[in-house]
């Protein structure tokens, strides 16, 4: 894991790499009325959402919370997933 954190802070490249990335909420009730705006407008405002990870390729890398910082929403890392070595 270390490895990773230095090649991530160092690399001139890592930073233009995109990889297909997805922030999964869990632990959020909705009514039926909040999930048509949802689908209606687009827009999700992720409170009150107990429980996010973010998933890479398919892959939960992290768990954290959604929070609002300079007018968007970010996805701050609480807990990073060990991984498997192989």
């Amino acid at each position: 894991m270390n490895d990773l954190k230095e090649f991530l802070e160092k690399s001139p490249i890592a930073p233009r790499v995109a990889l297909p990335s997805v922030v999964v909420v869990r632990d959020m009730k909705l009514s039926y009325a909040a999930v048509k705006g949802i689908i209606e407008s687009g827009v999700f405002e992720p409170s009150g959402a107990e429980t996010c990870e973010l998933e890479v390729g398919g892959q939960r890398i992290a768990r954290g919370k959604i929070v609002r910082r300079w007018g968007g929403f970010y996805f701050k890392v609480t807990e990073m997933e060990r991984g498997d070595a192989s």
